[in-house]
């Protein structure tokens, strides 16, 4: 049946004019009312699939977090058992003593070993590192002073030190935990466990998805992608990256944004990027 006529027929009360419909307008109502059709079908079907991709997304995200908490677990333990050696605390009493330097450096790479740990080290009140797990390495913690870094405030304080950084003296990326030596009121120093944080990534990479795990500001730490390391989801104020580069945790980073600031937020509150 004619669209023109069936417009008219069922509207037989309605203007002349208008049941002279001209047959072309009809198919052109009709073709708009088809495109309106499709595009929220369009529409419906595309939030639909992102739903889909988001809960799938974020179960697996769950297991990355549940993983990567699983492998930090197992080394948070290790510097409050550390600190609880009598021999790191007599060398931060007596911190000229070669031979007993000479003991808690072998006695540090021994633990570093054993553990599976990166680093392991020993520093004084003032930040000075007096004894490490890589002490015959040419790019030895001792003799560096390390008193910038959250972690170190955090233990001198009192407490135990979480903290990820890259490396100012080996150029690697780490996470770091420290715990005091010596009464929680008054600590002698600070010892340090740093994990690799490569082993991790180089896990995750072999999965069909692409993954970051980011700083509070956005600074890509972690990837699966090599080339996004130490960039941002978004481009940062000039004042955030002011303070970043002056707490040191990305030296030589260039902090630039990834996917520019054109990302599509959705209801849930997760980006596309």
């Amino acid at each position: 049946m004619p669209v023109s006529r069936w417009m008219a027929s069922s509207n037989s009360g309605a203007d002349p004019a208008v049941r002279r419909l001209p047959p072309s307008l009809g198919w052109w109502l009709l073709a708009g009312v088809m495109l309106t059709l499709s595009w929220y079908a369009g529409n419906v079907q595309r939030d639909s699939l992102l739903a889909q991709l988001e809960v799938e997304g974020r179960q697996q995200l769950d297991l990355y977090v549940s993983h990567f908490a699983g492998q930090l677990d197992e080394f948070a333990f290790l510097p409050a058992l550390l600190a609880d050696d009598h021999r790191l605390r007599a060398l931060l009493q007596s911190p000229r003593d070669a031979a007993l330097q000479d003991q808690v450096n072998r006695y540090l790479a021994h633990a570093n070993t054993i553990a599976g740990s990166l680093d392991v080290y020993l520093m004084d009140a003032r930040g000075v590192t007096l004894a490490a797990s890589n002490w015959q390495k040419e790019l030895t913690f001792v003799g560096r002073n390390f008193a910038f870094r959250p972690y170190f405030i955090e233990a001198m304080q009192g407490g135990a030190g979480r903290y990820y950084a890259l490396g100012t003296t080996s150029g690697r990326r780490g996470f770091y935990f420290s715990y005091p030596v010596g009464a929680a009121e008054s600590p002698l120093g600070v010892v340090v466990v740093k994990i690799d944080i490569d082993t991790l990534e180089n896990a995750w990479r072999s999965q069909d998805s692409e993954l970051v795990v980011t700083d509070p500001d956005g600074v890509i730490f972690i990837s699966t992608r090599p080339q996004w390391r130490f960039r941002t989801l978004q481009p940062l104020r000039a004042d955030t990256i002011e303070r970043i580069r002056a707490s040191r945790r990305y030296p030589d980073a260039e902090l630039t944004a990834v996917f520019g600031a054109q990302q599509k937020a959705l209801v849930s509150g997760a980006r596309i990027l």
